[in-house]
């Protein structure tokens, strides 16, 4: 048997992979990347279909009603905890959206600074536009550099339909707590 600890786990996924298996409506097709190490050898093969693995760490990961805040809120104090070590110790992470990008990433943390740790034979470029098509199966059509979110029309009509809620077409940085009150106003006069 495999020793967790003797295993490196490199993952480039998003949001929509841990709400796919959990919740009814998703498409659980969008892209990822996943390689699973022993001692720098390649054993992901291993452990069967990739899909079927991620599925199962994540219903077996999340109890009943957890809420998936909290592994934003977990990444976001580990990852944290090792911008501010100034020991020089490296931390091999996984971040949401590091250095701007679409997705989760694995991320080497030194010294205040954070890089990505992709394996290998991983293309950077091929890693973000799987996490780009990633992120249109979650309702986001793209986000421009200045941080503009353009929303899918899909994702609109479904809310549309589903709760009389008119979410704009884009949305500026600075309004996303006006439309995340409108949407909750929206949702606590139909529930």
């Amino acid at each position: 048997m495999t020793d967790p600890e003797d295993l490196e786990v490199k993952l480039v996924a998003h949001h929509i992979h841990w709400v796919a298996p959990r919740e009814p409506g998703y498409a659980n097709d969008a892209p990822f990347l996943l390689r699973i190490s022993q001692q720098g050898e390649d054993i992901t093969g291993q452990f069967g279909d990739s899909r079927a693995l991620l599925n199962r760490a994540i219903n077996h990961c999340y109890e009943p009603g957890a809420a998936f805040s909290s592994t934003t809120g977990i990444l976001a104090a580990r990852n944290a905890l090792a911008l501010l070590d100034d020991s020089g110790a490296t931390h091999r992470l996984h971040a949401p959206a590091p250095l701007g990008l679409p997705g989760g990433y694995p991320v080497l943390i030194e010294r205040g600074e954070i890089q990505l740790d992709l394996a290998t034979d991983w293309d950077r470029d091929e890693a973000v536009e799987m996490m780009r098509a990633a992120t249109r199966r979650d309702g986001v059509e793209d986000i421009t550099d200045d941080g503009t979110v353009r929303f899918a029309d899909y994702a609109r009509e479904i809310l549309q339909e589903e709760l009389g809620f008119e979410l704009p077409d884009t949305m500026q940085p600075g309004d996303i707590a006006a439309v995340a009150k409108a949407q909750i106003a929206c949702v606590r006069a139909r529930f």
